[in-house]
């Protein structure tokens, strides 16, 4: 389902929640109002002028009730809303950086695979991998190395386009799907993501300042590719030359 028709679902199924609860109230409120003129109707020790108060006393209580209590049960069925969407955000976020996770990452990715080969435009694909990360992990420890990853992946983010999808893909490595970027233009923003992780200084609580470079395979979608299994392998392939290299650097 596309966003516009999700985000009129949602606002529908808003509204009937809220229609429901001010039925379901200003049912219970008139119930309620009943039973009490009923009970002083029956009382043959009030007045014909107290009874005929009481009765329209208690008419009015479905009046008053049932807006407030209908604005309540509207901003908790609001709250609950974004109470699910919070969530299912987090569900396609990687806890430690707070980038796409894989699963969400794939998905986008075959959608504009899908995209690129409808409309011929071309789509390019990055993988970014910490260099001599495992070092890190046993000089500094491993909550430093969760550190540095952070630092990694806001690093990322910076060099890319607003557009780009990028996501944590496991462990040190990240992966970055350019939509249409050509091979030229990817290589581009290789080198821009190299550079700026390089430049960075990396501070850790502990005191501690570290400089890590990355590592980045590039890969573009050719066509006759039927699937993105394809763009993965060459950029993998790309990312092991780039280490074999020397790394810090890019290879396409």
């Amino acid at each position: 389902m596309d966003p516009f028709r999700q985000h009129r679902v949602r606002d529908a199924l808003v509204r009937l929640g809220y229609v429901r609860a001010q039925l379901v109230i200003t049912g219970f409120s008139v119930l309620f109002s009943l039973a009490i003129t009923a009970l002083l109707l029956r009382d043959p020790a009030l007045s014909r002028e107290v009874r005929i108060e009481s009765l329209l006393t208690a008419m009015a209580v479905p009046a008053m009730v049932a807006p407030i209590a209908s604005h309540f049960m509207l901003s908790l069925a609001l709250e609950l809303h974004a109470a699910h969407a919070a969530l299912a955000e987090t569900a396609h976020r990687d806890a430690l950086t707070g980038l796409f996770n894989r699963r969400h990452f794939m998905e986008e990715f075959e959608r504009e695979l899908t995209r690129a080969a409808r409309t011929l435009h071309p789509l390019t694909l990055l993988l970014i991998d910490a260099d001599h990360f495992k070092r890190i992990n046993d000089e500094h420890g491993h909550a430093a190395g969760d550190e540095v990853l952070k630092h990694l992946a806001h690093t990322i983010a910076d060099a890319m386009r607003p557009y780009d999808r990028l996501a944590r893909y496991g462990g040190e490595e990240f992966v970055a799907v350019l939509p249409g970027a050509t091979l030229a233009e990817a290589c581009q923003i290789a080198e821009r993501v190299r550079s700026a992780v390089a430049e960075r200084l990396m501070p850790l609580q502990d005191g501690t300042v570290l400089r890590v470079t990355v590592s980045v395979g590039v890969s573009e979608r050719y066509p006759d590719d039927q699937r993105g299994t394809a763009m993965f392998d060459r950029a993998d392939s790309s990312l092991y030359r780039a280490k074999g290299a020397g790394r810090n650097r890019w290879v396409a």
